[in-house]
């Protein structure tokens, strides 16, 4: 391990590195959760919720490719300049640059080239940040490190939600507001690069994985690789059935056994979505942290999906309100360990392989297939308020995900 990825793990630029990564998230939530919604039903379509769902399967196939392409041309900024400072740099720029057209027109034919445009140039920024992690951090501080990004995701939407609170209706100044919280939190990054130059061509030495003796078999990465792609894969679909839709179990929920705390479905979710974020962004950092000290990250992944195939199952029977409360944060508490794990475990397979930022695009398609798929079968299957009755199902289906996921993680043989 080179000494300025000893640094990186140690010192000041793992704060400057999070911080820079929450940037990268707070570049898209507001923007997909709040301002491009409250933007569609401001302009011309006669459907918005049909609008909106294209407008944003559009964005998932772009940022599939997008991120495999921006991953491999950030290997090759890194073999040419030592570095990805960079790309970051023209990723942090793109995206800035990129809120301008949703600002400036409303039309749902400018939306769908504003919403190309924007995916473009957030996995620009996205996929090099991604791959520092397997860049500069020594395996044996990977999960801690892992840990605080995975948080990102959770107190991004504590940005969301001051952003919603100082433009509570649709404005064009609010993407530019977004815009410049990102640059604010991504530039430190840039200016204080913690990382150094590793030398033209040369990626970073590569530490022994977590638990490899002398003995341990390298040449089963590739197949290790596959599986954890499938044990992603199969905890994100599950993941994108559970919280995109759980609104719709809730109310029906309500009818069965009587009025949530609160009152109203949106009260109760409103409460559950703030435990759930506790719970996430502290099981990521905790997880992390027991990974690295228990030099293990197979066991701890696979107690991730049990954790949250067990909330699945109460969540599915749910004999009370209080089952509902108790499990959807620890199902959340589940899924967000599990990421942060599944993060450091894969950037030990790939550190050291020259096109790691590819491979990580390609395990970036884990999240953006789920996010295409699952509400397009949802619209086939389960629309309108046949959801509430096949919801326990979709439950079934997603703890059944997490035991693929198990048998997955349990069949990777280079990482303990």
């Amino acid at each position: 391990m080179t000494a300025s990825a000893a640094r990186l793990s140690a010192g000041p630029g793992v704060f400057r590195y999070v911080l820079a990564f929450m940037g990268g998230h707070v570049a898209f939530v507001p923007l997909l959760v709040l301002l491009l919604p409250r933007r569609v039903e401001a302009g011309d379509a006669a459907d918005p919720v049909a609008a909106l769902s294209i407008l944003l399967v559009i964005g998932g196939v772009v940022a599939s490719i997008a991120n495999i392409v921006a991953g491999r041309l950030s290997d090759r900024a890194f073999a040419q300049a030592g570095n990805r400072r960079g790309m970051i740099a023209l990723g942090l720029a793109l995206v800035c640059a990129s809120y301008a057209p949703f600002a400036l027109s409303s039309g749902f034919a400018a939306l769908c080239a504003a919403i190309i445009a924007f995916q473009v140039a957030l996995n620009v920024l996205l996929a090099p940040l991604g791959a520092l992690l397997a860049d500069y951090v020594e395996d044996a501080r990977k999960g801690r490190v892992a840990g605080l990004l995975s948080a990102a995701l959770p107190l991004s939407y504590g940005v969301l939600a001051v952003l919603g609170w100082a433009f509570p209706r649709d404005a064009d100044l609010a993407f530019a507001a977004t815009a410049v919280i990102t640059a604010v939190l991504v530039l430190p990054l840039l200016l204080a690069w913690p990382f150094g130059r590793e030398g033209a061509g040369a990626p970073p030495a590569l530490a022994a994985p977590i638990g490899a003796g002398a003995g341990r078999d390298r040449r089963s990465v590739p197949r290790d690789f596959a599986m954890a792609f499938v044990a992603r894969l199969a905890m994100q679909c599950g993941a994108v059935l559970v919280l995109s839709y759980v609104f719709f179990y809730l109310d029906g929920l309500a009818a069965r056994i009587g009025a949530p705390p609160g009152g109203t479905t949106t009260a109760a979710l409103a409460l559950l979505s703030v435990l759930a974020l506790c719970a996430s962004a502290l099981a990521s950092v905790v997880a992390g942290l027991a990974s690295d000290r228990l030099g293990q990250r197979r066991g701890p992944l696979m107690a991730c999906c049990a954790l949250a195939a067990a909330a699945l199952a109460l969540m599915a029977g749910a004999p009370g309100w209080w089952a509902i409360f108790l499990s959807y944060p620890l199902f959340n508490a589940g899924l967000s360990g599990f990421v942060a794990l599944d993060a450091a475990l894969v950037g030990q397979l790939v550190a050291g392989d020259a096109r790691r930022g590819f491979w990580l695009g390609i395990m970036n398609l884990t999240n953006t297939v789920p996010a295409i798929a699952v509400p397009l079968l949802t619209l086939l299957y389960a629309a309108g308020d046949a959801m509430a009755v096949f919801f326990p199902a979709f439950l079934a289906s997603a703890a059944c995900a997490a035991i693929i996921a198990i048998a997955c993680v349990a069949a990777i043989r280079s990482i303990d």
